[in-house]
């Protein structure tokens, strides 16, 4: 008789960048990982905002996935990240809209995980939408 492979939950957490967010997102991901082992947590985060994370994982259960920031293509300071770095209230608009920019990027990443996991989906719900995996 063959076993059945056990299938593990996996949550992903993509926090607001600012420090408050990111230190509980940080919490509640080690909380939900550590439960038990058929939940696996991934934090998606941007390059300078990755360190508040990886000195802080220590489990094959929590993982850290990186997706790039459009500072300099929306007019922000080059290494400008987080909104706790925004000196100005128009900075901080800036922030947000480069932070719409990222939607598509994450998306992706997520669609990567689901055909890894799933295999090759038809297509999404929205029939609007390509589809995230090929079929061929």
């Amino acid at each position: 008789m063959e076993q059945q492979k056990q299938k593990q939950l996996h949550i992903f957490f993509f926090p607001m960048m600012t420090h408050d967010h990111m230190i509980l997102t940080l919490d509640m991901a080690k909380l939900f990982s550590s439960t038990t082992a058929a939940v696996k947590s991934t934090i998606i985060t941007t390059p300078l905002n990755a360190p508040a994370f990886s000195t802080s994982i220590h489990s094959s259960q929590l993982d850290l996935q990186i997706l790039d920031f459009p500072s300099a293509t929306t007019g922000l300071p080059e290494g400008v990240e987080n909104v706790d770095q925004c000196t100005s209230d128009e900075m901080v608009i800036t922030f947000f809209k480069a932070t719409a920019l990222v939607q598509e990027p994450l998306e992706r990443l997520l669609g990567e995980f689901i055909c890894s996991f799933r295999g090759p989906l038809k297509q999404p719900r929205d029939s609007g939408s390509q589809g995230w995996c090929s079929m061929g």
